[in-house]
């Protein structure tokens, strides 16, 4: 499917682009693959904007020399990309919504966290953001609750990585359902300091990205 560019808005070394929806249905935490239109490279990015939003957003970091993201950073309203239909797992069962709900990610991995945010404007959440430096905090004025680590700039508070909040186990509950999404040693290191602390594998969610979705 055909869409046109909305918006190109820039965020540093990332950017949030935003396409018509048309008539694209989808559950926040899905993803979508994205291409340009003379392309043969396809690359999946979740989707960033909420359910009932008019429009859909993609948070995409560019990295240089890549095959998709350079080329998606300098497309300008009115130009075209195309679009498969949403898929993916990674998404909040309706009988969840009155849990608490922990949010874990690294880099551009907090677009489904603000998909799920958009949506559900009284879920009870705790973001807790990864980044190497405080430019990376894409949008965080847009969540409540939101606590970064930086683990490549000297902070006042929250330097190092997320693992440093889950390091103590007063902070963790069991019976709370945590999503993790973003880089694989983040999510192993995460997901066995929870199981350590007896939060069973029912309760964990998790969504790796490769190479920051290039």
């Amino acid at each position: 499917m055909l869409h046109k560019i909305l918006e190109n808005r820039d965020l540093g070394n990332a950017f949030c682009l935003q396409v018509e929806r048309n008539d694209i249905k989808f559950k926040s935490g899905q993803h979508v693959n994205l291409k340009m239109p003379d392309s043969a490279f396809k690359r999946p990015y979740s989707i960033y904007s909420g359910e009932e939003d008019p429009y859909l957003e993609f948070l995409i970091k560019e990295i240089p020399g890549g095959d998709t993201s350079p080329y998606l950073r300098k497309l300008k309203i009115g130009d075209i990309v195309e679009l498969d239909e949403p898929e993916g797992k990674f998404t909040i069962d309706d009988s969840d919504l009155n849990k608490k709900i922990f949010l874990v990610g690294t880099g551009t991995g907090i677009a489904p966290f603000r998909s799920f945010i958009r949506t559900y404007p009284n879920l009870n959440y705790f973001l807790i953001h990864g980044v190497k430096t405080l430019s990376e905090c894409y949008d965080h004025d847009d969540y409540e609750i939101y606590m970064p680590y930086i683990s490549r700039e000297d902070v006042s508070t929250y330097k190092g990585r997320v693992t440093n909040y889950f390091a103590y186990a007063n902070r963790v509950y069991e019976d709370a359902l945590y999503y993790l999404c973003g880089l694989g040693q983040m999510i192993y290191d995460v997901d066995k300091l929870l199981m350590e602390y007896g939060v069973p594998s029912r309760n964990i969610f998790w969504e790796v990205y490769h190479a920051e979705r290039i």
